[in-house]
Parts: structure tokens; C-alpha cells; sequence
């Protein structure tokens, strides 16, 4: 739950802080991709954590 809300609000800050829900396609799958890339990143981190 904690991550789907996290992913929401980077999406929000992503497309309307920075302006981007007007911009290009291409602009905003990278910036989609980023959030996408981070948040598994640490999700990777979290399951690793709790084998240990």
C-alpha cells in the first residue's frame, strides 16, 4: 500500500511539478521510467533485507 501511494506521488510531482504531463512522449516515459527504476530498486533492497 505504502508503495503504490509513493509511486502515485512521484507520478504527480513528476507530470505536474515539473511540468511535464503537456510535454513530449518521449520526456515523460523517461521520467516514468526513472520513478519505475527507482521504486523496484528499492523494492529489490527490501526483499534482499529480509532474507538475511
Amino acid at each position: 500500500m505504502l508503495a503504490a501511494i509513493s509511486f502515485w506521488k512521484g507520478a504527480v510531482v513528476i507530470l505536474d511539478f515539473m511540468a511535464l504531463r503537456h510535454a513530449p512522449l518521449l520526456w515523460r516515459a523517461i521520467t516514468m521510467g526513472w520513478i519505475i527504476v527507482v521504486w523496484a530498486l528499492i523494492a529489490i533492497a527490501y526483499i534482499k533485507g529480509l532474507a538475511q
